[in-house]
């Protein structure tokens, strides 16, 4: 079973992934050379409301973990981000970022080990 603190980093963590991903969004459809654009694109404050739901549930995180469990689940935002690019913007995933995303999630998996 999914512990509560465990809970609130994972929501804190999928919130931090889909605010990249909405800014991407907001990046991709914003014509560079108007300000106007980046003021009407709807992409700019769904980003803000995903920020800061991150930050509510970071907060939440905090309170019922420990920062020594906390701060190294946080990482495992790099390998959300990489699922959300290949299956929201197509975008090719290299060897060596799955390698990197493995050295990530082991040493997320040590570090747990050892907070215990």
């Amino acid at each position: 079973m999914l512990r509560l603190e465990y809970f609130w980093v994972a929501l804190s963590i999928l919130c931090q992934s889909t605010a990249i991903a909405l800014s991407k969004m907001a990046g991709l459809v914003s014509l560079p050379s108007s300000p106007l654009s980046w003021i009407i694109n709807p992409w700019y404050p769904l980003a803000l409301i995903a920020m800061s739901l991150q930050a509510f549930f970071w907060t939440q995180a905090l309170r019922n973990c420990s920062l020594a469990v906390a701060y190294p689940l946080s990482s495992l935002v790099f390998a959300v981000n990489l699922v959300f690019a290949l299956f929201f913007f197509g975008e090719e995933i290299t060897y060596c970022n799955t390698l990197g995303i493995i050295f990530i999630v082991l040493g997320v998996g040590f570090t747990l080990r050892e907070a215990r």
